[in-house]
């Protein structure tokens, strides 16, 4: 019957490497990464870490522009089979079971299969997982990628790491547009949106609105796959508004439990379940629309919704969903499609349940009534399967919650008391970097942003376990902020030590500058007091000399000019030899001759007296032989002009030095007139 024609168990499409291998063996071995994708059909970034692969396998050599097969990579390739595409059914309930997470991965892939096939359609749905973390959210989007043979770094973002630009696309340099290349992926996920920036927020909404070309920039981008985002706030309306939720398939993870999900997830990853599953370039479209029948099967989900249900109900949303079922199962118009409507709109309601407050809990399919009404059309028994697992789902998740409700008192006062404390926590943590240094107010403005955030999400957490979650996110945070208060704290003792230090060498060296200008006082009080006693002994010289200079007659002792100069130390007596020659006599010269001798030549020493002054001149005593002579008068004329120049230049120095010993401790000199140069406290007596 046509609806065996799917149940051949789980077969797995080429990997990505064998379709490379099988693609440069049509191209003759050699063939550069665009030819390979336009062969292939895989992305870049998949391409590349495919040739990486067989590189290291040895079976692809030469310049990353143009590989190549090797001899074993030539023998390698003609033995490569393409095995028909398997199901992805098989996968989603190995990974999920029957719980609402493979109702939302069936339905994601009905969806890509949708808009790869109905193109044209100007509405196609984004998907919003958002929960608890570790509860399967990644996970889902990570099979989704594996089954269209996507690597999880290419097709899954992290988006609280993305740039605004690097969302939708950027202006490049020369001022065109420039869309960012996951855009042409059949899926891509954006991970963590809530955590990311407005910026970021803004441009994740442009495609997550369900429009199949946007504008940004006045420039117009499109937009090849169906875009799923993930956050982790349990707030509904955190990061989309209602109009992107009627505009969604949105499942919420909080109360969605898996048995085993980490070995689920763990075997699937290493056995590579579900690889390849879902190639797009192998479905046909073999329907372009419902019958008027199916659509009213789809309808009747809104019977079952609650009113805020109903203001997001969908029916094209349903519609495009089950076209693209029908081409994952490969079933056209000419096949009973009522049981794939009945299927996707069972898990349309298992998924749009999670979400509180949208579907009538009593809700269920009258399988019995189904069965003989629709006998073995196609999805009958994957649906039969789902609605029993889902049942079975349900009732336990009813008896937890009945078991939730029990202990609802004791676990009440309990969250109040941890939430309590877990917000004191906080309060105390944002009080401690509250005032914090310039330097440091960015990074603890964050940190404060951060934990308040947390203290009002837990104010708003109604389980423990939302609660236990809040606590190990504000893990990091709360470490952070002990160790910035830590920090400050030791960088202010040490700045209060190194203070403390430098008051006490500061006190030191005024200690030892007051010390050193007190001897500098005592030393400028001393020559200030030598200064005036040796103005006092010059201006005595220069009366003493003018009074010499003036004198017309030999004192009461009746010394001479000289003799009376010499005793004051004016001039210094020198006495100096000097030779004389003697000729001899010409008589002499006569009786030499005649007794046959040589009249030799006689020198004669004659001791010279000098009298010297202070400049190094030299008189002769004759001069000085009586007072008021022109020596006399010259001499006692440059000794007083010498003594005036003294007595001025003693007269400074005394008014300089009398005016520094006048300045008080403490405070800087006085500054001197203009004109004036500050004295050296160790001038010597000027020349001349």
């Amino acid at each position: 019957m046509p609806s065996r024609s799917y149940r051949q168990g789980p077969m797995s499409a080429p990997s990505s490497r064998d379709r490379i291998l099988e693609a440069l063996h049509a191209h003759g071995g050699e063939a550069s990464p665009a030819a390979l994708a336009d062969a292939t059909g895989l992305a870049p970034r998949t391409i590349t870490a495919a040739l990486t692969r067989l590189r290291e396998e040895r079976l692809v050599e030469g310049p990353p522009k143009l590989p190549r097969l090797t001899p074993a990579g030539r023998a390698t390739a003609p033995t490569l089979r393409r095995e028909p595409t398997g199901r992805l059914e098989e996968a989603v309930e190995a990974c999920f079971g029957h719980t609402a997470l493979a109702a939302f991965c069936r339905l994601g892939a009905d969806l890509i299969a949708a808009r790869h096939l109905f193109s044209e359609r100007d509405f196609h749905p984004a998907l919003f997982a958002y929960g608890a973390p570790k509860r399967g959210k990644t996970a889902a989007a990570t099979l989704l990628a594996r089954a269209l043979g996507l690597e999880a770094a290419e097709a899954i973002l992290l988006a609280p790491t993305l740039s605004p630009g690097a969302v939708v696309g950027r202006r490049t340099s020369r001022g065109g547009f420039e869309p960012a290349a996951h855009l042409r992926l059949p899926f891509l996920c954006l991970d963590e949106v809530g955590e990311c920036e407005d910026p970021v927020r803004k441009q994740a909404q442009v495609l997550c609105h369900g429009d199949p070309v946007v504008t940004v920039e006045g420039e117009r981008v499109a937009i090849a796959g169906t875009v799923m985002a993930t956050w982790n706030p349990r707030q509904r309306f955190a990061v989309f508004s209602e109009a992107y939720w009627r505009r969604a398939v949105t499942i919420n993870v909080d109360d969605v439990h898996v048995p085993d999900l980490g070995g689920r997830l763990g075997r699937a990853a290493r056995e590579d379940l579900g690889a390849g599953t879902l190639v797009l370039s192998a479905l046909r479209r073999r329907v372009d629309e419902l019958s008027p029948q199916c659509l009213g099967i789809l309808a009747r989900a809104e019977e079952v919704l609650l009113e805020e249900g109903a203001a997001r109900f969908e029916l094209r949303t349903l519609e495009l969903a089950t076209l693209g079922r029908a081409a994952r199962y490969g079933l056209g118009a000419d096949h009973d499609l009522r049981g794939l409507v009945y299927l996707v709109g069972t898990d349309w309601l298992m998924v749009t349940e999670t979400v509180p407050g949208l579907v009538d809990a009593g809700w269920g399919l009258e399988m019995d009534r189904i069965l003989q009404q629709l006998g073995d059309a196609p999805g009958v028994e994957d649906l039969a399967r789902v609605a029993a697992g889902h049942a079975l789902a349900r009732a336990e998740a009813q008896h937890a919650a009945v078991e939730r409700r029990q202990a609802c008192a004791v676990e009440d006062l309990e969250l109040t008391a941890n939430r309590a404390a877990f917000q004191e926590t906080i309060t105390v943590a944002v009080a401690k970097i509250t005032r914090v240094p310039e330097g440091e107010r960015p990074y603890a403005s964050g940190l404060r942003a951060s934990l308040s955030k947390l203290r009002k999400q837990a104010g708003e957490a109604r389980s423990a376990e939302r609660l236990a979650e809040l606590a190990e996110l504000a893990g990091g945070p709360l470490e952070a902020a002990m160790a910035l208060r830590d920090r400050i704290d030791g960088e202010r003792r040490r700045l209060e030590a190194e203070q403390r230090q430098a008051a006490i060498e500061a006190q030191q060296a005024d200690r030892e500058a007051a010390g050193a200008q007190r001897a500098r006082l005592e030393r400028v009080r001393a020559e200030r007091d030598g200064c005036a006693k040796q103005l006092r002994a010059s201006r005595d010289e220069q009366k003493a000399l003018v009074r010499l200079r003036d004198r017309q007659r030999p004192g009461r002792d009746g010394a001479s000019p000289a003799q009376a100069l010499v005793g004051r130390g004016l001039l210094q007596p020198l006495e100096e030899i000097r030779e004389r020659t003697i000729e001899p006599l010409a008589l002499a010269s006569w009786w030499a001759q005649r007794n046959g001798r040589v009249a030799e030549a006689r020198v004669q020493q004659i001791p010279v007296r000098f009298l010297v002054d202070g400049s190094g001149r030299r008189w002769e005593e004759r001069d000085f032989a009586a007072w008021g002579s022109p020596a006399v008068v010259e001499l006692l004329d440059g000794l007083v002009a010498a003594a005036d120049r003294q007595i001025a230049y003693l007269e400074q120095r005394h008014a300089q030095l009398k005016a520094a010993a006048r300045q008080p401790l403490g405070k800087r000199r006085r500054a001197l007139p203009a004109g004036t140069k500050r004295p050296a406290l160790a001038a010597g007596r000027p020349s001349g």
